[in-house]
């Protein structure tokens, strides 16, 4: 098996019946969730994810991550939900007027 859960996109040629890997986000530091995941692109061309289900490190949720197109990480946030496992990421662009403030890595120590 992997060491790390991650989020591919492929593009799929049917004529010759071949996979071509054209994206990948892979987080780091690395870490497992058995289940759950989903992808959305948004209109800016980042994606986000979400990786649901317990992980193989100290998280107490799910993850949700947007990465940029080159697969760089933007922002990330967990999400624990009565230890429930989320499964899906709607984009939406706010609920009450939030704006993104700083970028800090996966395990939001610091500036990243």
């Amino acid at each position: 098996g992997r060491d790390s859960s991650r989020a591919v996109e492929f593009a799929l040629d049917f004529d010759t019946m071949t996979a071509t890997k054209v994206w990948e986000f892979t987080p780091s530091p690395a870490f497992e969730m058995f289940c759950c995941g989903d992808i959305h692109e948004l209109d800016n061309g980042n994606r986000l994810m979400v990786f649901g289900g317990y992980s193989s490190v100290n998280y107490e949720g799910n993850l949700v991550a947007e990465a940029d197109a080159d697969g760089e990480l933007v922002a990330w946030w967990e999400i624990k939900y009565d230890d429930r496992f989320l499964y899906r990421a709607v984009p939406v662009t706010g609920l009450e007027g939030e704006r993104y403030i700083a970028k800090t890595n996966f395990l939001g120590s610091g500036p990243g």
